[in-house]
């Protein structure tokens, strides 16, 4: 059954492969044996929006027969508490211990760490139950409460008067045990009385049946209908029904503790912190850029960030199965797609005996406007219901008013519009068309203004320095956006591992490559304001290299003077901060000097740049092959420096073992001489 639902879940679900698998071989021994387990099994499922997190859990519970035990929780809801306790007890009153599968969404909202430290009472439930899966509640509502003491105290109050019951009903007292029924004012005791004198004869309970509703909350499941507690307190005489009554009262003020140990639990919630691009919602970022990046998070990467909004031992509660769902590739978006439309497509056939064909174009024209990265797969079905499911009623109008019934409508783009064209067979019937609003193709549409040519400039002198200097070859170069902050940049998805001086250094250069260009294309007065951006990050860079990383004159960490600082290195001759000031003008220096000498080649793309809204990698591999054949051998596409520490320590441990034969690193010449031996087999890149 198990493998069943992990083969259709990943014919549902797309770019979560690895994610299913996980999952499925986690609950398995849940699914085979819950009845064996003594806690609870605590998954936590951790990604961007819209990656597919609870629908996934959901169509699992469903595929494995298993619906009826799916709870979900939103802990972002202010009345969480309520609902938690509310469902989980009405579950296990009548039946304890039952295995569920809970789900705790949104989680990130039960933050308990910042300003205010203090849990809700929602957040305190949901942790014990994570801890052992035990709580402890009571069912019975205070106004119960109230009622069964006011009973019990007036029931004593009438027998200390001489009131006295036999078999549930007033034998004698009568006079006192009427008083105080019309002082107490009951309407419905009074319809009781009325009901009990047309039936019984003038014959009174003394518990009259307008508590027995109440009575029932209280005896559940011992007693199961009101008739039955009836027939029980006809028995009794009045100090049986007070001590009855008195030890309802007892039992029912302890709180009754309720078993979720053999459920399994999702811990589902947006971590949008361990995701370094997730605030990047420019829709012409590269979802294959952002999926690789998502695949290096790692579990000690999301406690860390855990460790930001709850406390350790709450972090601890949570377990150690964390799964980190990747954001989406662009194979997976464009999957959807299909899939989405596949879905109407079928649905339509069904009902209207019609099939619906969409073209190539419009599975394009929906990524290129559906697909944020950032935001996941929301983005793209509101995109498909806008551009698409709101216009299928006027093209089964349009279809119905044609004289042959057509059996297929052929849905395809043109410009800003959907043309349809209707078939019987292969003969076409009638068409129509109607207008989209595409306004990411609108934003990226090329202006040919002064704006285009800035940043045609601007972006060719950045790709120039990383071609150059960094050796790489961009994926793409944009000079128009959908983003209406951003109106280019160079995309370079190959980062270098780790960071050391040399490559700091020339990745500082690459941020002064716009403004460099700019300098040289238009003249110093013509600059613009646009590299700001560029500076401000290259003058952080340059600040924590000298400042904090140890990599200038200075190997240590600067602070700033503060009354109540002790310790810590004050740079209050400025020492560092020229130091600083030096390397941004030296990298700015080094940038015109590259951009000059590679001029052609920044106009070259320039010119490109200026006429498209984007150049991709192999075009500009292909200029270079053909224009700059020389840059061409030398960029590599590895942004490191060349330099490899492994290699490195070992050709330094082989010189100290062969200046020492009797160090135990003897045999690393034969190992230095072999790894070398393998590199020259390895064709470059």
């Amino acid at each position: 059954m198990l493998q069943n639902a992990r083969v259709e879940l990943k014919k549902e679900f797309f770019g979560i492969d690895k994610i299913i698998d996980e999952v499925c071989r986690v609950v398995e021994s849940w699914v085979l044996f819950p009845e064996m387990q003594e806690r609870p099994l605590v998954i936590n499922l951790w990604g961007m929006t819209g990656v597919g997190k609870t629908a996934l859990i959901k169509r699992l519970s469903e595929l494995i027969g298993k619906a009826e035990m799916f709870f979900r929780f939103d802990m972002g809801d202010n009345s969480s508490n309520w609902t938690i306790r509310e469902t989980l007890t009405d579950v296990l009153e009548k039946e304890n211990s039952r295995p569920m599968i809970l789900v705790f969404d949104e989680f990130q909202n039960a933050s308990s760490t910042g300003k205010d430290e203090r849990e809700s009472r929602a957040t305190r439930l949901v942790w014990d139950i994570l801890d052992n899966g035990r709580f402890n509640s009571n069912t019975i509502r205070f106004s119960n409460f109230e009622k069964l003491q006011r009973l019990i105290y007036a029931s004593q109050f009438m027998l200390s008067k001489g009131v006295t019951v036999k078999n549930g009903f007033v034998t004698s007292g009568m006079s006192i045990f009427r008083n105080y029924s019309v002082l107490k004012s009951s309407e419905f005791y009074r319809h009781a009385e009325k009901s009990y004198k047309h039936e019984r004869g003038n014959k009174f309970p003394f518990v009259a049946d307008s508590y027995l509703d109440d009575l029932l909350d209280f005896l559940w499941p011992k007693f199961k209908t009101e008739f039955e507690i009836r027939e029980y307190l006809d028995t009794l005489n009045g100090t049986q029904t007070v001590d009855f009554l008195t030890e309802i009262f007892h039992k029912s003020i302890t709180p009754k503790t309720f078993d979720c140990s053999k459920s399994v639990i999702f811990v589902i919630g947006n971590l949008d912190d361990a995701y370094s691009m997730s605030g990047n919602y420019n829709p012409d970022m590269s979802a294959d850029d952002f999926h690789k990046e998502s695949l290096k998070i790692t579990r000690s990467d999301i406690k860390m960030v855990l460790s930001w909004s709850f406390r350790h031992e709450q972090i601890a509660r949570l377990g150690n199965i964390h799964l980190v769902y990747p954001s989406l590739s662009s194979n997976a978006y464009k999957r959807i797609i299909e899939e989405s439309l596949k879905k109407i497509s079928r649905n339509y056939l069904n009902k209207h005996d019609m099939d619906f064909v969409f073209s190539k174009c419009i599975h394009e024209m929906i990524f290129a406007e559906g697909v944020t990265p950032a935001q996941g797969v929301r983005p793209i079905q509101s995109t498909i219901n806008q551009l698409i499911v709101s216009n299928i009623g006027q093209v089964i109008n349009q279809m119905s008013k044609l004289r042959k019934k057509p059996d297929k409508a052929v849905f395809d783009v043109c410009n800003e519009t959907v043309v349809v064209n209707f078939m019987k067979g292969k003969v076409q019937c009638g068409s129509m068309k109607y207008d989209v609003d595409l306004e990411n193709a609108r934003l990226r549409k090329i202006k040919h203004d002064d704006n285009q040519a800035i940043v045609a400039v601007h972006e060719a002198g950045h790709a120039v320095i990383d071609i150059v200097l960094l050796k790489v070859i961009p994926d793409r170069i944009l000079s128009r956006t959908a983003d209406a902050s951003v109106n280019g940049f160079v995309d370079v998805s190959k980062k270098p591992e780790f960071h050391s001086v040399s490559i700091i250094q020339n990745e500082i250069v690459s941020l002064f490559g716009g403004l460099a260009a700019e300098e040289i294309i238009f003249g110093h007065e013509h600059v613009t304001a646009g590299s700001g951006s560029d500076i401000s990050q290259a003058t952080r860079r340059a600040t924590a290299m000298i400042r904090n990383r140890g990599m200038g004159s200075f190997p240590g960490m600067v602070n700033l003077p503060q009354p109540i600082l002790n310790e810590g290195y004050l740079d209050l001759d400025g020492a560092l901060n020229n130091e600083v000031k030096s390397l941004l003008q030296e990298s700015y220096s080094a940038a015109l000097k590259i951009i000059t000498e590679n001029q052609s080649l920044l106009l070259e793309l320039a010119s490109i740049l200026n006429a498209n809204a984007c150049i991709d990698k192999e075009q500009i591999r292909q200029l270079l092959c053909t224009r700059f054949p020389h840059l061409s051998a030398q960029a590599t596409g590895n942004s490191s420096s060349g330099f490899s520490y492994r290699h490195h320590l070992l050709r330094k441990c082989a010189a100290a073992s062969t200046q020492n034969p009797s160090c135990s690193l003897n045999q690393m010449p034969a190992m230095v001489m072999n790894m070398e031996k393998t590199e020259k087999e390895i064709q470059p890149e």
